[in-house]
């Protein structure tokens, strides 16, 4: 549906995940590092979902993107860094689509609740 042909753990060494698209970004493969847990594995094809369907990501080499642990842990960049605000925007692009915000509202809320008991008691 959204032109990703393929979703695929592999053994990669050195990357978190890939995108292997064309620069027009008409279909797409994303690949997954296996020795990685398997929430990295789902944040890592949200990351690389959010290059794909970004129409401003373009893909730096000629076979798509090769993202690394670091580049998915930026919160920031800066306006002279293209690529790794590319990364820091698919990153932020793939949380809401593991958590979406209703969701981490209501669990946000329990945990609060929670630490307030724990601290009546604790008295």
């Amino acid at each position: 549906m959204l032109d990703i042909t393929d979703i695929k753990a592999v053994e990669m060494e050195g990357f978190a995940g890939a995108l292997i698209t064309d620069r027009a970004k008409s279909e797409g493969v994303i690949l997954v590092n296996e020795a990685s847990s398997r929430q990295r594995r789902r944040f890592t094809t949200g990351h690389e979902l959010g290059h794909f369907r970004c129409p401003t990501h373009l893909p730096p080499g000629p076979s798509g993107f090769r993202c690394t642990s670091a580049d998915m842990r930026r919160s920031s960049a800066s306006k002279a860094d293209r690529a790794a605000q590319m990364e820091v925007e698919a990153s932020r692009l793939s949380a809401p689509l593991l958590l979406p915000a209703p969701q981490f509202r209501i669990d946000l809320h329990r945990y609060s609740l929670m630490q307030m008991g724990e601290n009546m008691q604790a008295r």
